[in-house]
């Protein structure tokens, strides 16, 4: 009922808007009592509030410098009302983006890229950054979609299926890091705070994984990453409502995921960020290669994100 509640509430705004290392250490919580009920409503009024849900929350452009090192197959519109926020596509020889009925399809190819760089190939979509607040307040993001996982890559080099993985979505940490005992605190933060993917572990099963680093991310710190599962293995080719509530709590990193209706907390951070921004789709397939113009299959991801995805930004 709450997320009908949710995805009913960010429909109507929409509209309105228009017209005017793994580990298996298991974080979750699955009482979702009436103070952690009070948390999400607070969350969505905020959010709700500014008016920034759907398309209106999306301006946030790949840039040209990206686009010239690593291409962009995708040529449709940069905003759908059934998948919002601003594409981001990164990909050059293979890679599609499409519509296939109530499905969007991120389908992406490792390596497929037209220079070598560090970065590798994703179609996803991203949203515009909010401030990190000046109160205590819950200031979060409000997301929610249905994720079906067809493909995932199986590279037969490494049999632990140790990278066969792709994040589905992110949160990324950008601007001035705060309260971090350490040189980079006072630095600008360059990459992602956690990313949700969805790791193979099998022929015919995967788990999603949250990544998160222990550290800042910035010019004299490097990533420091760890690893969450979260729940237990899971077929392809299934639905999973995905929820995201992140941003700042008592201006602290701060949130939750839910899915299928399963709460999973994101761990404590010894350090937050004067900005964040959320993005999904697709990101990464197995291991990151150089630019080849290949069809190396075994790395390819197709993640499906169903037609009402919703999301709301809390400023």
């Amino acid at each position: 009922m709450k997320r009908k509640t949710l995805r009913n509430a960010a429909l109507a705004l929409v509209t309105l808007v228009a017209v005017s290392c793994q580990t298996d250490n298991l974080e979750e919580d699955t009482t979702l009592n009436a103070v952690q009920d009070i948390e999400l409503d607070e969350a969505v009024g905020v959010a709700l509030s500014t008016g920034q849900c759907g398309t209106a929350a999306a301006p946030r452009s790949l840039g040209s410098r990206l686009a010239s090192i690593q291409g962009d197959r995708c040529t449709a519109a940069s905003n759908a009302s059934g998948n919002p926020g601003f594409l981001d596509c990164r990909a050059q020889f293979r890679g599609s983006h499409t519509r296939e009925g109530s499905w969007f399809l991120y389908n992406i190819v490792q390596g497929n890229k037209r220079t070598a760089n560090p970065t590798a190939v994703r179609i996803e979509r991203a949203f515009r950054a909010f401030d990190r607040p000046t109160t205590g307040a819950p200031t979060r993001v409000a997301f929610t979609g249905t994720v079906r996982v067809d493909r995932l890559p199986n590279d037969p080099d490494i049999t632990s299926h140790s990278s066969d993985y792709t994040y589905i979505c992110q949160m990324h940490g950008s601007q001035t890091i705060r309260d971090y005992d350490g040189p980079a605190n006072g630095e600008n933060h360059t990459s992602a705070i956690w990313l949700l993917r969805a790791q193979r572990t099998s022929a015919n099963r995967f788990r999603f994984v949250l990544e998160y680093s222990l550290t800042p991310i910035s010019a004299s710190s490097r990533a420091n990453r760890t690893t969450i599962t979260f729940g237990g293995d899971r077929a392809f080719g299934v639905e999973y409502d995905i929820e995201v509530h992140y941003g700042y709590r008592f201006r602290q990193n701060n949130g939750y995921i839910l899915i299928n209706g399963t709460r999973f907390n994101v761990p404590e951070y010894n350090f937050t960020t004067d900005r964040q921004f959320f993005r999904y789709g697709a990101y990464r397939a197995g291991r990151n290669i150089d630019a080849v113009n290949q069809g190396r299959f075994f790395n390819q991801s197709i993640i499906a994100w169903r037609n009402d995805v919703t999301f709301c930004n809390p400023n």
